[in-house]
């Protein structure tokens, strides 16, 4: 489905304005909202005489951003009216590219609150809307310099629709492909401003990721920029922590998080602190207990707080404390929602709470923090003999994982233990090592089709659409 994946999340929330460059007033604006200070880039608007498309777009813009980062409720409709009538009153003023530009935002904006309401076929009407102005703006204006944004934009959302859509042609996938690739590695030759550029190179390498599915490739293309990303503002912050996480630099991870926090940002943008301490956790560190508490105790909207709950509650099962576990668990059981990726993990895990197992836990534990070595030593000392068989095909999964990450061969073995365990319907464990076996056999062509071709065979209880995704790309690949 359109915009189904995190990366458009972040290429909204990263869309660069249009505003010259010398022009002090709109840049402070712009930076302020960047930086999640909505409230005083709109007393600042408030503050200006100027009527025009930019002031409109702006407005609109700290709108969006408010929604996406706060941590308050904030009502759907009445931002989604906010923005239609902006779009009637830019639509009154003569003709421009600031008045194009903030029409094909306007509409990406609503696109992304449409899908997050899980409106679906209205986000795609808004995606076509804001297509048919962004077509224009190229058109008529083939050399600005948010013209990069545009084509990314576009060519990545049509790499979803072509994904994800029945009836989209199939065939022009891999064309698309290049041609994104293309048009990251030509943008450096546009006259961009800087403050615009960075946030281009920022969206270059979220959807990079994931286009080639691959966040080492990604992690690669970030730190080209600079390491100080951690230091310049919220965003850059979150995402250079997560992305050096998932490409296991677990330790940079960490280091930007502190210096996200030393700068102020969690208390700007609370999912930082969720992120700290995760990290924490995964580090067995106590200090997970701080930041994990201050999350779910300012999250005023809910979002993800089942999910920091879920950790929490691993952190105290761990620790023996029978006590504290059963009242997460069952305030997970109550209160929890389902809507986010996280939150229907926790409502996932949750409900095999019975089959957790102490010294598996900490193993997995151990692997998310990356330490292999930690992780191993305890799987290899597991008394089995005592695990039923939901317990038995985790025991293979996570000896098959963290053997894979230590490039040991025996981790095929424990992947077709899993495999054909029979449990595909009830544990995400064998659609997982279906794809991690195919990646493992890609020098075979048909062990690696035949995997892959499992792993979409297996219904998933949670994550089939991420792994069914990554498998079809890897067979289109084959092919």
């Amino acid at each position: 489905m359109l915009l189904k994946t995190a990366g458009i999340f972040f290429l909204l929330l990263l869309s660069f304005f249009y505003a010259k460059a010398d022009d002090n007033v709109f840049d402070k604006i712009h930076n302020d909202i960047l930086n999640i200070e909505t409230n005083k880039a709109k007393t600042n608007l408030l503050s200006l005489s100027i009527h025009s498309p930019e002031v409109c777009h702006l407005h609109s813009y700290a709108d969006f951003i408010e929604f996406l980062t706060t941590s308050k409720e904030i009502s759907f409709e009445e931002t989604i009216n906010k923005f239609s009538k902006n779009i009637e009153h830019i639509s009154r003023f003569h003709e421009s590219a600031g008045k194009i530009a903030a029409l094909c935002d306007l509409h990406l904006y609503k696109a992304c609150i449409f899908y997050l309401n899980k409106n679906y076929v209205w986000s795609i009407a808004e995606y076509i809307k804001a297509k048919g102005e962004i077509n224009t703006f190229i058109n008529k204006y083939p050399k600005h310099f948010a013209v990069s944004k545009y084509e990314l934009i576009t060519i990545f959302a049509d790499i979803l629709l072509n994904e994800n859509l029945p009836f989209a042609n199939k065939t022009s996938i891999d064309k698309q492909r290049s041609l994104f690739i293309k048009i990251i590695t030509q943008a450096e030759s546009r006259n961009i401003p800087d403050n615009y550029k960075k946030e281009l190179k920022i969206i270059s390498s979220i959807l990079f990721q994931y286009i080639e599915n691959d966040y080492n490739k990604q992690f690669d293309l970030i730190k080209t920029f600079g390491n100080d990303w951690s230091k310049s503002g919220c965003v850059e912050s979150i995402i250079f922590a997560q992305t050096a996480a998932k490409a296991n630099n677990f330790s940079l991870s960490h280091k930007a998080l502190l210096c996200a926090v030393d700068s102020g940002y969690n208390i700007k943008l609370n999912r930082i602190n969720l992120s700290l301490g995760i990290s924490y956790l995964n580090q067995f560190n106590d200090s997970t207990l701080f930041y994990l508490n201050y999350y779910i105790n300012n999250q005023a909207n809910k979002k993800d707080v089942s999910y920091a709950q879920l950790k929490l509650c691993w952190y105290y099962f761990i620790n023996n404390n029978n006590k504290k576990t059963k009242e997460i668990v069952n305030a997970i059981i109550v209160t929890g929602k389902n809507e986010t990726p996280e939150e229907q993990q926790a409502k996932y895990e949750i409900e095999n709470y019975k089959n957790w197992n102490k010294t598996l836990l900490i193993s997995r534990i151990a692997f998310d923090g990356g330490n292999y070595n930690k992780s191993i030593k305890l799987l290899l000392n597991c008394n089995t003999e005592k695990f039923n068989s939901s317990q038995m095909v985790e025991y293979n999964y996570r000896l098959a994982r963290t053997y894979d990450m230590m490039n040991n061969n025996k981790a095929i073995t424990y992947y077709n233990k899993v495999i054909e365990s029979g449990m595909e319907n009830t544990y995400y464990y064998p659609a997982y090592s279906a794809y991690y076996a195919g990646l493992l056999s890609k020098l075979d062509y048909n062990k690696a089709k035949l995997y892959f071709e499992k792993c979409l065979k297996f219904n998933s209880p949670i994550y089939e659409w991420s792994i069914h995704k990554k498998a079809k790309q890897e067979l289109a690949e084959l092919d």
